[in-house]
């Protein structure tokens, strides 16, 4: 089904993380898992908002890959068209 290695790309993502990015990306695949359709996470600014949706990101498509479906979408809200 996918052309990509979902581990390597998950290990090489949440190795960037901080702890606490980690926890929070912990969190939103929790909740993800347990039937909740959309999360928000807010936080002041330079704490890795960022980093953490790159992370929510993979933990979604590996549990989509899991659960077979082969589409899935992400709303990413930001300010700045660089990052986005």
């Amino acid at each position: 089904m996918s052309q990509f290695n979902i581990d390597e790309i998950e290990k090489r993502t949440l190795a960037g993380l901080k702890d606490f990015q980690r926890a929070t990306v912990e969190r939103v695949d929790y909740l993800f898992r347990h039937n909740q359709n959309r999360v928000l996470v807010a936080d002041e600014v330079g704490m890795g908002k960022t980093l953490i949706a790159r992370g929510a990101i993979v933990k979604t498509a590996r549990l989509r890959i899991e659960e077979k479906d082969e589409l899935f979408k992400v709303i990413y809200i930001c300010s700045n068209q660089n990052i986005a």
